[in-house]
Order: structure tokens, then C-alpha cells, then sequence
């Protein structure tokens, strides 16, 4: 799906989408042409970084930039 569509499912906007991958949050998914393409699996992270926003923690924040991480590094493998 494209951003607009992810935006609405997960709750954001495309540009709180974008911020969150800008500053590491969440791994910029495949390019469909000149689109990136969501799948359901981005739906968790953004479910996690907003949980982690709403609890107010920077553990929680700590947390989500480590799954963050292994999902990306197992994506790219």
C-alpha cells in the first residue's frame, strides 16, 4: 500500500510516516517506481512507536529503536 493509505490505517499522517523513518524509528520500505510500498508489517511498528509516544518512556522508545533494527536488518537479508 502506498503512504496515504498506511497514514490512514495505522492513524498518522504520510509526514509523521516520513518523520519517523528520518530520524531511525522505522526502516524505509521498498520502492514500487518511484513509491515506497507499506506492507502489513510496518503496521506493527507504528503500533509500537505509538504505544511508546502515549507511555511517555524512553525505555519504551529505546525498545521500539532495537526491534527497529532486527526488523530492518532481517528485511534487508
Amino acid at each position: 500500500m502506498y503512504i496515504g493509505e498506511f497514514a490512514k490505517l495505522t492513524g498518522t499522517t504520510p509526514k509523521t510516516i516520513r518523520f519517523y523513518e528520518s530520524i531511525g524509528l522505522m526502516p524505509e520500505p521498498l520502492r514500487k517506481g518511484k513509491y515506497l510500498v507499506y506492507d502489513h508489517t510496518y503496521i506493527e511498528t507504528v503500533k509500537q512507536i505509538k504505544r511508546a509516544q502515549d507511555s511517555d518512556s524512553v525505555k519504551n522508545l529505546q525498545i521500539v529503536l532495537i526491534l527497529n533494527l532486527i526488523f530492518a536488518s532481517i528485511l534487508s537479508s
